[in-house]
């Protein structure tokens, strides 16, 4: 059974190739969704996949974003309503 979660937080300021870095962690551990940048400091990810998966890929980003995060860190599920087609993907 897959899980589904939406990841919304802000960073102080968004590293150069950090969504790339967080793509390749989702398909490391095979999740498919989407990932945002927002606007200058907010990003938005959404990740589909096995519930291991999604709990080691939720560690990676509280663990990338630690010195860096401005504010809360919010994760919700949710069910998912579109085929992300077994793909992590970057929105720009």
């Amino acid at each position: 059974m897959k899980q589904c979660i939406r990841i919304n937080f802000t960073l102080e300021k968004i590293p150069k190739n950090f969504l790339t870095i967080i793509q390749e962690n989702a398909h490391k551990h095979k999740l498919e969704g989407t990932g945002q940048i927002v606007d200058t400091t907010t990003l938005k990810i959404a990740a589909c996949g096995d519930p291991h998966g999604i709990e080691v890929f939720v560690d990676f980003i509280h663990q990338i974003t630690v010195d860096m995060v401005a504010g809360a860190i919010e994760i919700e599920p949710f069910v998912r309503q579109r085929d992300y087609r077994g793909v992590f993907r970057i929105i720009e």
